[in-house]
């Protein structure tokens, strides 16, 4: 899978990986940024963060890093916010190919970052390295109130103690290429993972997807979708 990937820009100026074999991108194609902040930060991180000040993020394809990059930049500017991040990928990037993707250049750019004082691009490069340099297998402190741990593996062979979980990103490959990964079973385990209250949210609203997540005891709300995607969903461990 390593070898069949390439960089592409989408279609809002960002990066993203496109796996060839399976005609299949890591992010939308319509926009990668826009998407990972429409449902990973603002339907997800900022839906939630009124609950509590103090939370556990899951995410299912640590990828490009760009979903644990935005949320490292949330608890940066929201010092009072502490996160533990856990994520797992079974195939990590190469440090060829994190070097190349922009997105801090991009999101520097943006006008809720572009006005932070004395936070430029070359800070939000460094501190973007820093996520994919951080060791696998154990926990690193990369903020007094931001830690990050990195499992090189197989979510279906992962497991976590039960009510540990806030948020989960889910950011798997489509139901069409990794179905197995969109069952009841493993929907199942990620609800028990999950403290009473928590979410998830994720790109794929498909059918069988609601269907599993309800079938697997989660309450499913479709919510409207970035650029170029009718709908997403949002589902609360109740």
């Amino acid at each position: 899978m390593n070898d069949s990937r390439e960089i592409i820009i989408s279609a809002d100026g960002s990066s993203t990986l496109k796996l060839n074999e399976f005609d299949e991108c890591f992010h939308s194609i319509n926009g990668a940024l826009s998407e990972s902040l429409h449902i990973y930060l603002h339907s997800g991180l900022e839906f939630y963060i009124t609950s509590g000040k103090e939370l556990t993020i899951f995410e299912m394809g640590f990828g490009t890093g760009l979903n644990a990059f935005l949320t490292f930049l949330y608890a940066k500017f929201h010092p009072y916010v502490k996160i533990t991040y856990i994520t797992i990928e079974k195939f990590p990037l190469r440090e060829f190919e994190y070097k190349e993707l922009n997105y801090p250049e991009r999101i520097a750019s943006l006008p809720e970052y572009a006005c932070m004082e004395n936070y430029d691009k070359e800070c939000m490069e460094n501190h973007f390295l820093a996520l994919h340099k951080a060791s696998w297998g154990s926990v690193q402190n990369l903020l007094p109130n931001f830690s990050l741990e990195k499992v090189q593996g197989d979510l279906l062979d992962f497991e976590l103690a039960p009510n540990k979980i806030d948020i989960i990103y889910y950011d798997a490959f489509s139901p069409n290429i990794q179905p197995e990964l969109w069952d009841t079973r493993l929907f199942g385990k990620l609800f028990h993972w999950m403290i009473p209250g928590g979410i998830l949210v994720t790109y794929s609203s498909k059918g069988i997807v609601k269907q599993a997540l309800r079938d697997s005891g989660f309450m499913v709300k479709r919510l409207p979708g970035p650029a170029g995607k009718k709908h997403i969903v949002r589902a609360i461990r109740p």
